[in-house]
C-alpha cells in the first residue's frame, strides 16, 4: 500500500513538477545501473547458475516478450496509427524492446517469485535486443535503420551485464552479511525505480498537456496490452509445468518492456516525432502501477498459505 502511494506521488510530480525529475535525468543510467547491483548483490550465485538452466522458464518469457508483444504491438499500432507516425513508430518500438532493467525483478521478489530467474531473462533478453530490435523495427516500419550494434553492446554490457558481476563478487566477499541487510537492500532498489518513474513522467510533462487524447487512448491500449500478456505469460507457464514462483517470474519479466532502450531509440531514430515517446512511457509506468498490485495480491496470497504453492 505504501508503495502504491509513493509511487502515485512519483507520477504526479513528474506531471505537474517536472523540474526535479529533469534535473535528475542526466543520471538516469546511473540509477538503472545501481538498481541492477542492488538485486544482484543479493541473489546467490547459485540461484543464477539454475535459473540460466530453467530453459523452460526463460524459455516462455521469451515467447511472451520477443514474439507475441512485438506482433501484438507493431499490429496495433498500424491499425490504430497509420496516419499517426509518432505512435505508429513508439508502438513498434515498444513491441520490440527487452524486458525492463530492473522492475522486472523487483516485483518478482516482492510477490514471492524466482528472482534470479527474472534476472536471468533481464540479461538474456536484452543480450537478443542486438538481433529482434533491428528486425522488428525493419518488419513493421519497412525502412533499414542503422541500428548502432557496437555502441547497443557496448550500453547493454555497461547496464546489465557489469552491474551483475560486480554485484555478485561482493556477495562472495560479504557473504551473510549481505543476506541480513537484503530486505533493506530491496527497499532501497524500490527508492530507486521510483527516482526512474520520477524522471521518465517529466520527460514526458509536455507531451501529456498537450496531447491529452492521444496521451488517454496509448494509456488505455497500454493497460490493456500489459494486462494481457502479464495473464498470458502466466498461463503459458501452467501450461509447460512450471512452479509458481517460476510462473510470476515469467508473468512479470515477459510482459514488462525497458524504459532506457526504449527512449534511446525513439530520440534516436525518430527526432522529429516526439510521440514516439509516449506508447514507451505510458507502457512503462502503466507497467509499474498494474504489476504494484498484481505483486502486493500474489504476496498476501504466500503469507495467507505460509508459503507459495507449486
Amino acid at each position: 500500500m505504501i508503495f502504491n502511494l509513493l509511487l502515485g506521488a512519483a507520477v504526479t510530480a513528474g506531471f505537474f513538477w517536472p523540474a526535479p525529475g529533469l534535473a535528475v535525468a542526466p543520471w538516469s543510467r546511473q540509477l538503472v545501473i545501481a538498481v541492477m547491483f542492488l538485486m544482484s548483490v543479493t541473489l546467490p550465485a547459485e540461484r543464477l547458475r539454475a535459473a540460466v538452466g530453467n530453459v523452460r522458464g526463460w524459455g516462455a518469457a521469451f515467447g511472451v516478450g520477443y514474439f507475441v508483444l512485438p506482433l501484438l504491438c507493431g499490429v496495433l499500432g498500424h491499425w490504430l496509427f497509420a496516419t499517426e507516425p509518432g505512435p505508429l513508430a513508439g508502438m513498434v518500438i515498444l513491441g520490440a524492446l527487452p524486458c525492463t532493467l530492473a522492475s522486472a525483478t523487483v516485483w518478482t521478489r516482492l510477490a514471492g517469485g524466482d528472482d534470479a530467474l527474472a534476472l536471468t531473462y533481464t540479461v538474456l533478453s536484452n543480450l537478443a535486443s542486438l538481433v529482434f530490435i533491428p528486425a522488428y523495427l525493419l518488419l513493421f516500419l519497412g525502412s533499414a535503420l542503422d541500428v548502432p550494434t557496437t555502441r547497443l553492446l557496448t550500453d547493454l554490457s555497461i547496464v546489465v551485464l557489469a552491474p551483475v558481476a560486480v554485484g555478485q563478487a561482493v556477495r562472495h566477499l560479504l557473504g551473510a552479511r549481505v543476506d541480513r541487510a537484503k530486505l533493506a537492500i530491496s527497499r532501497v532498489a524500490q527508492g530507486l525505480v521510483l527516482t526512474i518513474v520520477l524522471v521518465a513522467v517529466s520527460n514526458m510533462s509536455g507531451e501529456i498537456h498537450a496531447q491529452p487524447g492521444t496521451v488517454a487512448r496509448l494509456a488505455l491500449l497500454g493497460a490493456l496490452v500489459h494486462t494481457a500478456a502479464l495473464a498470458l505469460g502466466h498461463g503459458v507457464a501452467a501450461r509447460l509445468g512450471c512452479s509458481r514462483a517460476e510462473r510470476i517470474a515469467v508473468g512479470f519479466s515477459g510482459s514488462q518492456k525497458t524504459l532506457f532502450i526504449g527512449v534511446f531509440l525513439a530520440r534516436e531514430y525518430f527526432p522529429t516525432a516526439p510521440l514516439a515517446l509516449l506508447p514507451i512511457t505510458a507502457y512503462h509506468v502503466l507497467q509499474l502501477v498494474i504489476d504494484t498490485a498484481v505483486a502486493g495480491h500474489l504476496a498476501r496470497t504466500t503469507d495467507a498459505e505460509g508459503s507459495p504453492t507449486a
